[in-house]
């Protein structure tokens, strides 16, 4: 059977915050001169063609998170899901390094969303640390911090009846799992109350 999987990207600005002569501010793409050029995107111009650098980073970014979320397909095949949404922010500092990556709140409280966005933001501190610095962003010739916000979608097309995302709410989240020699113990935080919770799994004959 045919499969297929798309990671819809589109990068955005976020608001902005500060006082513009103060040399931590971070701008939005409006309030720039010259946008951010990510390496491969030279041809564009910086003053100019803002959406199309912009279009072009997406794309960028689109390869490296597809590369590193591959197999998340699987996942979504496995509670019978076809779509998962997620929103990562990011800065581009003043010397071209991607920075303060973080997983925006799901507001949606649905685990499949959550999943996607542990494994993007996980990933996107990876294959940032490896990636060249990018030509900054300046606003009155001064290099500045830009930041955006990064919505991730991943959709596949072949499953025949997805479940809708309402009844995949959650309750508790595995954040670790301990091991003696003859137990397993799971620990899960509830995700009203936020408290830690401890599950014995097994109680002999443990094989791992």
């Amino acid at each position: 059977m045919k499969k297929s999987l798309f990671l819809l990207l589109v990068v955005v600005s976020f608001l902005a915050f500060g006082q513009s002569e103060d040399s931590n501010k971070n701008f939005q793409t409006k309030e720039v001169t010259a946008m951010a050029v990510f390496p491969g995107c030279e041809n564009f111009s910086p003053t100019s063609q803002k959406t199309e650098l912009m279009s072009c980073m997406s794309n960028k970014l689109r390869e490296k998170l597809t590369e590193k979320l591959g197999n998340f397909s699987n996942i979504m095949e496995d509670f019978n899901v076809n779509t998962a949404n997620c929103g990562i922010s990011f800065v581009i500092d003043k010397k071209g390094k991607i920075r303060n990556i973080k997983l925006l709140e799901n507001k949606k409280n649905n685990y499949i969303d959550l999943l996607l966005g542990i494994g993007a933001e996980e990933s996107f501190k990876q294959f940032s640390k490896q990636l060249p610095p990018i030509k900054p962003t300046k606003s009155d010739q001064q290099e500045v911090n830009l930041v955006f916000v990064l919505p991730v979608t991943f959709y596949i097309d072949y499953l025949e009846k997805p479940i809708p995302h309402s009844k995949l709410d959650f309750t508790e989240i595995v954040v670790y799992t301990l091991k003696s020699t003859d137990k397993l113990f799971e620990i899960r935080i509830d995700n009203q109350t936020k408290a830690y919770k401890v599950y014995e799994i097994f109680k002999k004959n443990l094989r791992c």
